[in-house]
């Protein structure tokens, strides 16, 4: 068997332990570059821990699949295609509530084979789009909850005519930010800690 077709039955293996959920990737961390609903996780290293804690349990690597560890996943979790192109590369790891715990790739590029599980933070600060803003001639940031909107928070900035954003816009997209992170913290002291907050 040569070397390429080596990788395409590890692949095809994985695909599979994928799909039925019992394999994640052994990079477990928040620093994938892959998001879910355009949140980027922050960086932890002690994401294993954190996932034992909410009950996954890790199970030991796989012969023969050197990106992959086998797992039992917690009764009502679990592992849904979230891109296909053309084959599935991202998965959404979700819980027994529906909600997305982890962002999880799995492809092969250019530059070679790549699998990771990014954690999630259960809230997330985001700012709304341009045409909304534009609208209410204000910067606009939103506190999300498994992304649904729980608080905003305006900052009124003038009407923008130019294409690119002039200081005054930008420091009133920051004092919007930084409302909608104060509240979290008052409210949910660590939400930036996937690993907080789910229960």
């Amino acid at each position: 068997m040569t070397a390429d077709e080596t990788v395409s039955l590890q692949e095809t293996l994985g695909y599979q332990l994928l799909a039925k959920g019992e394999a994640l990737p052994l990079e477990i961390d928040a620093g994938n570059y892959y998001t879910v609903g355009g949140q980027y996780p922050l960086r932890l290293s002690h994401g294993k821990s954190i996932l034992e804690a909410q009950g996954v349990m890790f199970l030991g690597n796989l012969e023969g699949e050197p990106f992959l560890q086998q797992v039992e996943l917690p009764t009502g979790w679990t592992l849904r295609v979230a891109i296909t192109d053309p084959t599935p590369w991202l998965w959404e790891l979700t819980d027994d509530k529906g909600r997305v715990r982890a962002s999880v790739s799995y492809h092969e590029n250019w530059e070679g084979r790549h699998a990771n599980v990014g954690l999630l933070t259960r809230f997330l600060v985001s700012n709304l789009g341009y045409d909304e803003e534009q609208k209410a001639n204000a910067a606009i940031a939103v506190v999300l909850d498994c992304g649904k909107v729980v608080q905003t928070f305006k900052v009124p900035f003038p009407p923008r005519h130019l294409a690119s954003p002039s200081p005054a816009h930008e420091r009133a997209w920051g004092e919007a930010r930084d409302a909608a992170r104060r509240w979290l913290n008052e409210h949910y002291p660590g939400w930036n800690n996937p690993g907080k907050h789910w229960d």
